[in-house]
């Protein structure tokens, strides 16, 4: 799995050649100036769905986030394909949050339509790992 979050760059390639809405904070349709190299923001679960999908590639599973999760230092909440009782699960915390919630082992359930500026995603291949 990568250890690099979609950033505003990669998500316009997508938007330009799908059509695909783009985050509600891009005026105009345009990355804000000098964020080109961060990671995308304000995009829900189904957004993140089909950027993979573009990409040739997936959400992670929750437990696939979190063992890579492990070995980085969190600072955003992270999408992931683990959907329970119509929600999705993401990872992680933001560096808005307390310091007990900044662990891979910090999960909450959202709406998969939820955006904000919190919550980014990466892409993994598209076969699943096995056990």
């Amino acid at each position: 799995m990568s250890f690099k979050f979609v950033t505003n760059e990669d998500f316009v390639w997508f938007t330009a050649a799908t059509r695909h809405r783009t985050p509600p904070h891009w005026l105009d349709g345009e990355i804000p100036a000098g964020t080109e190299a961060h990671p995308v923001v304000f995009v829900s679960a189904e957004d993140a769905d089909a950027y993979c999908a573009w990409a040739g590639r997936r959400l992670p599973t929750d437990e696939e986030a979190a063992a890579v999760d492990a070995t980085r230092p969190p600072f955003l909440w992270e999408w992931t394909s683990t959907t329970e009782n119509a929600s999705r699960v993401v990872r992680c915390g933001s560096w808005t949050d307390r310091t007990w919630n900044l662990r891979a082992s910090y999960r909450v359930r959202l709406d998969p339509a939820y955006r904000d500026v919190y919550t980014g995603f990466r892409c993994t291949r598209k076969e699943q790992a096995n056990g």
